[in-house]
């Protein structure tokens, strides 16, 4: 029965096509998906063009070099076997360069120059802390700078959720007494219970919470947690919209939808430098 179902036809033609639907999808969906308002059709509009994409790669490059299409036009053209390899060569280094300069988080896909951080101004009282995912690590150099080179720290880890912040918080708040930057919420869902976690173990410090702006179902759910902490404990929390300050300005978010520009990382710090001296 098991291989009944998994010799259905369009198991199968999956199947031949998935190296390329593995190879393509991710270049695609950073390429092709639109602005993060526009909910589910993006994804699906991707999906759509991945698949043609594999389709054609499948019939007219893949099974072409499977079949030795390839190599008997190489052969005809007679070329050396020193000019096939560098001929090779170029065309991976192409395609790698092509690749990640479409899909990188970290490549400025803007068309303005970049702009030019803010001379550092230190913290409003003591040591600042930053916790964050890759958002904020990819920003800590503007971070940094707007808040204090030496007096700023940063605590940032690719997939971080906020579930992590209340022991780090506390952990810092034993040690030090400055101003905490909570820069968490792209990667899943805030639970009430952490946020009122994180402001209780800041005990009565400036707690500035970043707001998120990410295409993901739970990005309006967490904003509305955010935003009702900070009113709730106002004013040592303050709540920075970052979802509103991304759709006010162009070009502060890169081709994945997640990670800011230049623009955008200039934009954050400013923000949070804002909050941090309200």
């Amino acid at each position: 029965m098991l291989r009944g179902l998994l010799s259905a036809p369009v198991l199968t033609w999956v199947g031949r096509r998935s190296y390329g639907l593995y190879l393509y999808h991710w270049p695609v969906f950073a390429l092709v998906r639109g602005a993060p308002d526009q909910g589910w059709l993006p994804d699906v509009r991707a999906l759509a063009v991945t698949f043609v994409v594999a389709e054609v790669s499948y019939r007219w490059l893949e099974t072409p070099i499977r079949r030795g299409g390839l190599g008997s036009a190489v052969r005809r053209m007679r070329l050396r076997r020193r000019d096939q390899v560098c001929g090779w060569l170029w065309v991976a280094v192409t395609v790698a360069a092509l690749v990640v300069a479409a899909t990188s988080p970290w490549v400025a896909h803007s068309a303005a120059p970049a702009p030019v951080l803010p001379e550092p101004t230190g913290p409003a009282a003591g040591r600042t802390l930053v916790i964050g995912d890759s958002i904020a690590m990819g920003s800590s150099d503007a971070l940094r700078s707007a808040l204090g080179l030496d007096t700023t720290m940063m605590q940032a880890a690719v997939g971080r959720q906020f579930a992590a912040a209340p022991a780090i918080v506390a952990d810092w708040a034993a040690q030090a007494g400055g101003p905490l930057i909570v820069a968490l919420g792209a990667n899943g869902a805030v639970q009430p219970r952490d946020v009122e976690a994180v402001v209780a173990a800041a005990a009565g410090r400036r707690v500035v919470l970043v707001g998120v702006a990410v295409p993901r179902r739970w990005r309006d759910a967490n904003n509305v947690v955010l935003r009702d902490a900070a009113a709730r404990h106002a004013p040592s929390v303050v709540f920075v919209d970052w979802n509103a300050l991304v759709s006010g300005h162009p070009g502060s978010i890169g081709p994945d939808r997640v990670h800011p520009t230049d623009q955008g990382r200039l934009l954050l710090s400013n923000a949070v430098l804002e909050a941090v001296r309200r």
